[in-house]
Formats: C-alpha cells, structure tokens, sequence
C-alpha cells in the first residue's frame, strides 16, 4: 500500500529526485512537444490512450503546468524518416531468426528535440522528506556543493572495485568510476576525489566515453523509476542531451560507435532491453528484447559498421542492423554453443572478418563464426589460455595482435593470423598456441584496463581496475623492459561487513569480507593504516572507553570460527600499527555476530553452526587472555542479530535465520558442569517461530484497510513456504519487542510481548513509502532522539522518535547513497562525539557524514578519560586459521585422548597378565613333558574349557574364509594373467633356452634353439597327403615326388646361359638394317635394355643359388 500523497511535502516534489518541481511555461516548451519537471524532453510520438490518461493524473496530482500537444498538432505532425548515414546496404530479406520483443517501428520511434541548455545544478537529486516533517534537510550532510569549495566536511572512501567495467579514462589524469549514488572523479597526480550525485537518486549502472575526440563526451546510464542516460560535455560537466525510454528500471552497459555518432544501451531486470541511440538528434533508432536473463555487456563492432555484439548469462548473441521493405531493423541471432558447455561470457570483441572472440568460464578463447563455435584456443599442452574468465579483448590489427584481459592477473598477446588460418579436424575443433607476450601484476584481479592516452601509439600505459581493490597504473610495452606496476588507489575488495568508530578520536576502522582492516582518519579524509587478515571477516567491535580505558581494544569475527582479540595503536600513517593479543576459536563455522553486554563483562558470538558462545570479558591490562570460555548453548536456527535486554545485564534476545526469536538468560561466570563439554544447561524464556500461518496479519491488514473506499476483490495474500529472516531486533519502553524481517515481509515492523504465548504479532507497523523494502540495519542517537534507518535500496531513512508515542515513524528524512541493486546497508554507527556519521555497504564503499541535527540538540560529552599505554603488547602468531580445533572439538578431543589413553593403560595391563599367564602355561608344559610317560597329562587334560578351543578355531576359519573371499577377485586375475602369459610364451616352443659355458674359457659356450613345437595339424596334413599318393600310386599314375628336406651335399651347378640373340621386337629388321640403319639414339636405349636384362638374370639366378645353399 503507497502513501505517497500523504508523505509527501506541500511543495511539489519530483518523486525520484526529492526536489521541487521546476514549474514551465508554455513558452519555455519546444513546439509541440512537453518539458518535464525532471528537465528531461518527452517523447512527442504516438502514445496510447493508457498513457496519456496516466500523464493527465501525474500532472494534476503533483501541481505542475505542463503544455499539452493538441490532437491537430499531432496529426498534422509528419513522420520522420529515420537515416543512418554509415549504413550504406543494399535492401535485403530478413535471413536471420528474429528476435523476442517487438521491434520498434518507424513510425513508433521515440524522437525528441534537443533543448537548447540544461542545467546541470538542475540534474541532481537530493533528500526526501514527509510532510509536515521537522527534520532538517541536511541532518546528514553530504551536500556536492561543498564538494566543489576547498573543504570537504563529508567524504566517500570506498570504490565498487567488483562492478564490472567501472572505469573510464576522460583525461590523461583524470579517471571516473560509480559509487553507488556518485560519479567519482579521481585525480590521478594529486590522488584527490570529487563527485557528482545522480539525478534521479537510483544508481549508477554504467559510464561510457565517447571514442571519437572530436566528441569529448561521456554518457552516464542512470537507474530508477525511470532510467535516463545524461551525455556530459568534460570537463566543463555541461549536459549534453538526456535521453528516455531504454530501460523500465537499470541499465547494466552502454557503448558508442567507432564513429562516436550512435549509442546502444542494454538494460537489466525486468525487460533486457537492448537499445540504439542517434544521441545527437535524441532519438531511438532500434529496440528489442536482448535476452530472458542477466546480460553483462554490448559492444558495437569496430570494423564492421552496424553490428553488434551482446553476451552474458550463459549466453551471446550477434546483431545486426540492415535495412528492409519495411524499414531500419535490428536483427539477432543467438550464439549456439553447441559439444561446448554453455558458459557466462564477460569480454567480447567483433573481428574485421565478422567473426567474434569471446571468453568463457574455464578462461579459453572462442571463436564464433555465423551463430557456431568454429574454434576453441588453448595454450599448448591443452592448458587453459588463462586461470579466471576474461573479461576483455584489444585487437591491434596493424600488428596482427589480439590482447586478452582475465582475472587472474595477465595480459597476454596472442599472434590472431595463426588462430585465424587454423583448420583443426571436425571431431576435435581446438588449436593449440601460446601467447606472444605476457604481462603479469601479482595479486591483482583485472576487470577492464584503459589505455591512458588512447590516441597515442607511444604510450603504452593503462590503468587497471582492480577486483581485489584499487586501481593500477600498469605498462604494457613489448617493445622496451615494461616498467614495474604502480597502485594508484588501495580499497576493499567487494563487501564492507562492518564499521566501528574510534571511542576517542577521529579514527574509523572497517572489516572488509576480503579479510582487510582499515583504518581511516576521517578529519583529514585519508587512510593511515590497514591490516590483511588471514581469513574473511564478517563483524567487528570496538570497545568503548568504559569497558577499557586504553581505547585500543578491538575484537574481529572471521569466517574460519575465530575471534581475534587486537590492540590497534592510531595516529600517523607511520605511527600506527596493529598487534593480535588473542585467537580463539569457539565455532567451526563462520561467525556471524558478536554483541557485549553494557557491563562490559561479558560476549556473545553468533555462528552458522546454530550455536552461541558465551564469554567472560576480562580486559585488565595483567592478564594474557581477554576472553574467558564459558559455554556455548544450541539455537533454532542460524543467527543473525543479538541485543541485550535494556535492565537485565545478563539476558540476550536472538533473531534466526527462518523467522526463529529466542530470549535467554546467560551465566557471568565460568560452570562447574562445563569441565567435559562446554555445554550451558540454560532454559530460554521464550521460543516463537514467526510462521507462514499469521492470521493475525491478515486480520490487521483488513482492519486497516477497511476505510478504504474500493470495493474491488483483493488477490489472496501470498504466504511463503519458508519464514523469513529476522534483520533486527530491540526491546521497546513498552516492555515489548521490535523486530524486522526479510523478504516477503519487508517493509512491516513487527511487535511482540515477552511472555505471549500466541504467534501472532501483538502489533505490526507499515513504514511509510518503503514498501516491501528490507531495513538491514538501524543505529539510535544517544539520546534516542533520532532512529536512523539502512534501507534495502541503499537509502538512509533518518525517523524523528516521537516522545509521546515511539511508534510513530511519520517524521522521516531518506537520502539515496549506496548503490540501490547492491547497496546492501549491514552496519551503521557514529563518530564518539556524534559530530559524524558512517554507513558501509556490500557495493564496497564507505559514507561519511556530517551529523546535523536540531540546534538545540546536545551532543554527547565523554567524561572518561583515556589512558594512553606506553608499551606496545606482546603479539602472537596468527596461523593454522581454518584447520584448528575449536574450543568444544579441543575439550572433545582432550576428553577422547584421555578416555583412549585410560584404555590403552588398561589394555597394557591385561596383556601384561596375559603374558605372565602364558609364560607360567609354557612352564608347566615343559615340566610336564619331563615326567614319565605314565605320569604325563595329556593336552586334553590340560585344557580347561573345550569351548573356548572351538571358538578360537571357529574364529580362524572365518577370518580365513574372509580373507578368501577378500582376494578371491586378485587371485583369479593373477591366475589369469599367468595362463596367458604360460599359452604365449612358454607353450609353443618345444624347449626353454639353455646355455652352457666353458669354465676356463668363458667364450665358448653351447646354446640349444628353441623352436616352435609343430603342432597337431600339421601331422594330420601330413597323413592326408600321404593317403592321396598311395591312392594315385594304385591307378598307375607316375608322382613326382617332392624333394627331401635336406641340405644338399654339392651344391647344383649353374644353369648355362643361353646365346644372346636379337630380342623379340627386332626379329622383323634385317641385318643389314640392323648394322648400317640404326639411329644412334635408338642404338643407346637398346644398349641400355640389355644391360638392364643381364642385371636382372644375374640377379634371379643368385637367389635361387642361394634358395638352394
């Protein structure tokens, strides 16, 4: 349900932007067409009745006077015809499959006017409030225009270092990047930053600059309700045009032509839209529906004007403009990966021929060809091309060189013309190459690279957005030595878990998922210091100077189960360092909260394992072991928030993953019981399920729907299968709790009583325009007199309590900061005075604010002074992370070693009998076998017990038997394996070689021959012809009889050779011809045969000689 009149101001206000609306007349409008208040140029085109109704409602709602095109206007209006003036092809049939979503036709294009100026004060958004709201509109101050004077009072020190493609080049020393909210403008010599905020308040999804210098222009793709691309003039930030109608809600990519004269955007979740710009005249050229998921980026081909590439979730799919009988059309084709496992494709690039390179998963290049994959590139031995996907593609096509950017860290430069000419066979489309040149920064994750100066040839530097977080100056010279990299930004890598603020300075420290700590000085806007641990981190805390005086102490959950207990000492960059006092490990999962009590005296963790672990604090400065185990106790579920009861020191509330809330009361002390297992025997006051089944909710809902005036069917309400997480939980003065949940029930506060025994909720509170959005996190003033909540969307919602009634949320002020996909809010806390503010998010970047509350507001006063230690504590090393024990597995272990080593005591005990008792039976056998024979007793009679002979056999015949059974399958193999050997080698011959040596001269020897042994058939063959001569010899025919096998005596002289006479072909010639008439040349060849002819008798009758020897 929206309240979207009622929360807002009496001035009418942009609803995305939160400012006033810009009030036109109709002679500020441009012909016919309609300003909007966002300063944006409408679509004057077609529009259906649905619209212009909606439009109707939106002006008349918000107060706004807006110029109206009249139906003659638009009629007389004539259609313009859309020309592109680099495509020059032929008219042509739709040869390829057409694409889904309707294409956008000629007479249905959005065309509008360019306006001749646009403000660019006029194109940023700012804060939201309620109506009648009291808050001040810069109680959290981050205003940009402070940003653009000398001193800074806010500052964003994070970077979005995981968002793909998020750098761009503007200037040789001048890079830009989005921050959820913000364009960021780093100076790349002096290493300052300075910002714009977004005009519509819903994020950034992506920047672009325009290739062709003539145009010095950037495009920013801005999200929200409704997404608009703003195109900038740099540097003097003057706007350029606005463009509308690409995207129901973000953009993911955008790119220019090589020409700089068009822009294709690709829009995200829900309609993937892929859109082609003519931006200079502000309007739509094509759309159509790219793909049914995630699509990562689009690019237009460098060589091949009109083509384009789109790629991304399993993915890719090649387009084409053309033009048809119908007019322009934006053709497309989708990529089949065919024998190939289908993979996300991140880096793309058009070839001159009209192939396309892309990567994939597993890091090898593919090469695409009509809609096929005609090749994959590996490196020789069939390893990969790279370790991680490749996110990028440069083809130099004067050197033939095809560059490719991966995550693992290397830039590799591949020979194209080898890849291009190579036919491997059709079962096996695979080359086999290795690069060229390789450039390789260590521990960087390469998400783009820009060339600082791309137009010219001889500066071979580029700068490198890095995925594990910062931004690097890198040389990629083949030519020369390349120069070592240089790190221009360090930041975290992807997720911000948590924020704690110095109690006592202007220092603040947050945990990073990557494991890093930072430690920045927010007075002067710089970090001083960061630490890498050795695992992820998930929370952090911050003691306060009531609990140690030192202000130095710092606790860190890690996802490897352990708590790190460190001394941080703050100050200079140079001064500051960092010691680990204590590691201790009480999960064996990750952690995921840590909480103390206001005494200070004791600590509870969190974990995935469903446990908590309970500790006592002991933070004097003699002792070694800050955190004292007591027990851990077993929870519903995991958990995923833990406060402490406002009175009771020693209860503790806990929120689970699937709707679980438990109320426990814990132990201060160490248990007497706990001396086998850390196991706590607590008894939980309460335990509640939040179900699906909530009656309750339905009864509430129609209650306070019933004022309403419609009368139209509701649609059932939809009910989740699983419940959802609790995000928060707080005890309220009433006595009760305050909880917040995830999923289908965002946007509600639920509240509860302690004791109640129903599951359903005792109230429930709607939040006002935040419909079915999570708060992630909330932080109270300390006076209570502000409630600041992090809200899904990456907004801050600051909520005046009211003193009266501390339900009441309608006094609200919101600011859009983090990035709304991914700006997801897990902490928030202030400085130790209250003077600043802080907010973290998992897009990577860190707030800070100015807090600015009411004048008459009083901000705390710390009355504890700190102790400053003049000795620095003794560190520990911190290793061996996710392969120790925790403390419940060691007591375990411990437990088991000592229930083993009893045992093992008690078997050496018994084997010590058992041999004495052996030793003493041996004795009396010998003893017995000296007696006479009449006086020996027999073994019978020696045996005690005939069962337990029986048993022991029966026992050594089962094993025996097992054993059997065990080999039984070896045994055969082997019997096998030796019959085949036996019938190959030894079986067919009639003896085994054998050699006999002379003794005294080792040279002479006798060796017999084996021979194979004839075998069975032969004699029957034999026997066979043998019969048929008697028969022939009994019908009186003569038989010649074969030759004897023997070696003849002599052996049989030569056959005489014939007289040479003429050859046969020569008969015919008379001599007299053959003597005087014969041409010379012919006279040679006939030579030349009968030398020939004399070799080859020579020859035949040297082979029979030697048949017969």
């Amino acid at each position: 349900m929206s309240h979207t009149d009622e929360d807002l101001e009496d001035l009418p206000l942009d609803p995305e932007t939160g400012r006033t609306t810009t009030r036109r007349s109709k002679a500020e409008n441009h012909g016919g067409e309609t300003v909007g208040q966002e300063g944006g140029v409408e679509a004057a085109g077609k529009k259906d009745d649905k619209a212009k109704k909606t439009s109707s409602e939106d002006e008349s709602s918000e107060g706004s006077e807006k110029t109206k095109v009249s139906d003659g206007e638009q009629s007389g209006e004539e259609e313009k015809v859309i020309k592109v003036e680099k495509m020059d092809e032929e008219v042509e049939e739709l040869s390829l499959e057409e694409t889904r979503g309707e294409h956008v036709a000629d007479e249905e294009l959005i065309e509008e006017e360019e306006r001749s100026f646009y403000d660019p004060n006029e194109l940023i958004s700012g804060p939201r409030t309620s109506t009648n709201g009291t808050i001040t509109t810069d109680i959290l101050e981050f205003d940009l225009a402070k940003f653009l004077n000398t001193q800074l009072l806010s500052y964003l020190y994070g970077y979005n270092c995981r968002k793909n493609f998020n750098l761009i080049v503007l200037d040789r020393d001048t890079l830009v990047f989005a921050s959820g909210n913000f364009m960021v403008f780093f100076n790349v010599k002096t290493r300052e930053k300075s910002f714009r905020r977004s005009y519509l308040g819903g994020g950034i999804g992506h920047i672009r600059k325009n290739p062709n210098p003539e145009y010095p222009h950037f495009a920013v793709a801005e999200s929200g309700r409704k997404p608009v691309i703003i195109i900038y003039h740099w540097p003097e930030m003057s706007v350029i045009c606005l463009l509308k109608g690409g995207a129901a809600k973000i953009y993911a990519h955008m790119d220019f032509s090589p020409d700089g004269e068009l822009l294709v955007s690709q829009s995200g979740e829900p309609d993937f839209l892929i859109t082609v710009w003519n931006w200079r005249e502000h309007k739509i050229l094509l759309r159509s529906k790219s793909y049914v998921h995630e699509v990562f980026r689009v690019k237009f081909s460098p060589y091949v004007p009109g083509h384009l590439t789109s790629c991304g979730l399993s993915h890719i799919k090649f387009w084409r403009m053309a033009r048809t009988f119908t007019g322009l059309k934006l053709k497309g084709e989708l990529g089949r990966f065919g024998k190939t496992e289908y993979s996300d494709i991140y880096g793309v690039l058009p070839m001159p021929d009209e192939k396309v390179i892309s990567g994939c998963q597993w890091g090898n290049m593919l090469v695409w060809d009509a809609g096929l994959i005609i090749l994959e590139v590996f490196r020789t031995s069939r390893r990969t091309c790279h370790d991680a996907p490749i996110m990028q593609f440069h083809y130099d096509d004067k050197e033939g060189e095809l560059w490719s950017v991966s995550k693992d860290g290397h830039v590799r430069i591949w020979w194209y013309e080898k890849i291009d000419q190579a036919d491997p066979p059709d079962d096996d489309r695979v080359v086999q190459i290795d690069p060229s040149y390789d450039f390789y920064t260590p521990g960087v994750m390469l998400m783009c690279i820009e060339k600082r100066q791309p137009h010219d040839p001889l500066d071979t530097w580029h700068y490198a957005q890095d995925g594990n977080g910062g931004i690097w100056l890198i040389d990629l010279n083949t030519e020369e030595e390349p120069k070592p990299s240089k790190q221009l930004f360090k930041c975290h890598a992807g997720k911000i878990v948590d924020v704690a603020a110095c109690p006592f300075s202007h220092y603040v420290a947050t945990l990073g998922k990557d494991g890093r700590m930072f430690l920045y000085n927010y007075s002067t806007r710089e970090r001083v210091y960061y630490y890498d641990f050795p695992a992820k981190g998930t929370c952090l805390i911050w003691f306060p100077l009531e609990i140690k005086r030192t202000g130095d102490i710092l606790v860190f959950g890690f996802d490897d189960g352990q708590l790190r207990v460190c001394s941080l000492r703050a100050g200079k960059p140079e001064d500051c360092s960092l010691c680990i006092l204590q590691v201790i490990k009480p999960h064996n999962k990750p952690i995921t909260k840590i909480s103390h009590n206001q005494n200070g005296d004791i600590l509870v963790s969190g974990s995935e394992n469903k446990t908590i672990f309970v500790f006592k604090l002991d933070l004097s400065d003699e002792t070694a072991s800050f955190l004292i185990p007591i027990g851990y106790f077993p929870t519903p579920e995991v958990v995923t928030c833990i406060t402490w009861h406002y009175s009771d020191m020693y209860t503790v509330l806990l929120g689970c993953m699937q709707g679980h809330m438990m109320e426990v009361k814990l132990p201060n002390q160490t248990q007497s019981y706990t001396g086998k297992s850390f196991l706590l025997t607590l008894e939980p006051k309460n335990l509640k399920l939040l179900k699906k089944e909530n009656p309750g909710l339905e009864i509430d809902e129609e209650t306070f729907l019933a004022d309403s005036e419609s009368e139209e069917e509701l649609e059932p309400l939809f009910i989740p299968e699983v419940p959802n997480q609790i995000l928060w939980l707080q005890y309220t003065p009433d006595n009760t709790i305050w909880l917040s949940m995830a999923g289908f029930d965002a946007g509600y506060i639920y509240e509860y009583t302690i004791d109640q025994k129903s599951e359903v909720p005792y109230r429930f509170k709607l939040i006002q325009n935040a419909d079915d959005t999570e708060i992630s996190s909330y932080v109270y003033s300390h006076n209570r007199e502000y409630l600041i909540f992090a809200m899904q969307d990456g907004s801050m919602r600051v909520n005046r309590v009211n003193e009266e009634d501390f339900r009441d949320l309608s006094d609200y002020w919101i600011l859009s900061m983090h990035d709304n996909q991914n700006g997801y809010v897990p902490k928030m806390c202030f400085s130790h005075d209250e003077q600043y503010f802080f907010s973290v998010g998992y897009d990577g970047n860190i707030f800070s604010y100015r807090f600015y509350p009411d004048e008459d507001y009083e901000y705390p006063v710390n009355s504890t002074t700190v102790e400053f230690i003049d000795r620095f504590p003794v560190c520990i090393r911190d290793v061996d992370t996710y392969t120790k024990l925790s403390l419940e597995e060691m007591k375990s272990k411990a437990e088991n070693d000592k229930i083993q080593k009893l045992a093992n005591e008690h078997k050496a005990r018994i084997r010590d009998i058992l041999m004495d008792l052996k030793e003493r039976y041996a004795r009396l056998l010998a003893r017995n076998s000296k007696l006479l024979p009449s006086q020996i007793i027999s073994k019978e009679d020696l045996e005690l017990d005939k069962r337990v002979t029986e048993d022991v056999e029966i026992k050594l015949r089962d094993k025996l038997k097992l054993v059997k059974r065990k080999l039984a399958y070896d045994v055969e193999k082997s019997e096998v394996r030796m019959k085949k050997l036996l019938e190959y080698f030894i079986d067919p011959v009639d003896k085994v070689p054998n050699v006999v040596r002379g003794i005294n001269n080792p040279d002479l020897y006798v060796m017999n021959v084996s021979q194979r042994i004839i075998t069975q058939e032969f004699y029957d063959m034999m026997d066979i012809i043998e019969q048929k001569l008697i028969e022939e010899l009994s019908k009186g025919r003569s038989i010649n009889h074969p030759r004897e096998w023997r070696l003849p005596l002599k052996p049989p002289p030569p056959k005489s050779k014939k007289a040479s006479g003429l050859e046969y072909f020569l008969l015919s010639l008379s001599p007299a011809i053959l003597e005087r008439n014969i041409d010379p040349k012919l006279n040679r060849m006939l030579q030349k045969y009968r030398e020939r002819k004399s070799k080859w008798e020579n020859r035949t009758e040297l082979v029979r000689l030697t048949h017969l020897t």
